[in-house]
């Protein structure tokens, strides 16, 4: 995965959306010091640790460790990962250009810069 970062931070995070009339696992990965949605990918199995956490009606997010593999593939780690969810639907903050903003408001509370 290009550019991911590696830190004590997490760097991505997982939620739940509707794709194609079907809910399935999103993950999007921080690439760069953002949160990159035209990277945005879909997880083929349901992994219970975050699939019964997360909504695809509600905001809901997990924030998660990408860990690379020697296969070029990827590890998931919750082992640092801080739970976010709202009252609003994830639809309603995507629509109003919301969406990324909350998860980055709410990664900076969770994850202060240690400067």
């Amino acid at each position: 995965m290009k550019n991911i970062e590696t830190s004590d931070k997490p760097n991505a995070f997982a939620f739940k959306a509707k794709i194609d009339d079907e809910v399935k696992l999103c993950i999007c990965p921080r690439i760069d010091n953002q949160w990159s949605e035209p990277d945005i990918f879909t997880i083929p199995q349901e992994i219970p640790s975050l699939s019964e956490k997360l909504d695809e009606n509600k905001f809901k997010i997990i924030f998660i460790n990408l860990v690379p593999s020697e296969d070029e593939s990827f590890n998931i780690s919750i082992a640092n990962g801080g739970f976010l969810s709202s009252d609003y639907s994830s639809q309603e903050l995507y629509e109003n250009k919301l969406f990324f903003q909350y998860v980055e408001d709410g990664y900076n509370k969770l994850y202060p810069n240690e400067n």
